[in-house]
């Protein structure tokens, strides 16, 4: 159970950090969300195909996103979102 949790915890923190990234290449915070949350699944991926729609919606390699993420120190606090990020600013 423990590993779940861990992994879990992983999950989360490199999605944020993705947010993150979203942003340093010039989308707002919604956008960089909006791209992770709709975008990104219209994509449909699945296990053969998510690799390519993830290069094509975020306009990065997994890999280069794999050597930017390992920059970032552990702390949840570096990438959390803003207090002011709403669903609706997401999605509208």
């Amino acid at each position: 159970m423990i590993a779940k949790i861990r992994n879990y915890s992983s999950s989360v923190f490199l999605f944020l950090v993705l947010a993150k990234e979203l942003q340093l290449a010039g989308h707002s915070e919604a956008e960089a969300f909006k791209l992770m949350f709709k975008d990104f699944m219209q994509a449909k991926p699945n296990k053969k195909t998510w690799q390519d729609a993830f290069q094509t919606t975020f306009n990065m390699s997994v890999s280069d996103f794999y050597t930017k993420a390992s920059s970032y120190n552990s702390s949840i606090n570096t990438v959390l979102p803003t207090a002011s990020l709403t669903l609706e600013s997401i999605f509208n």
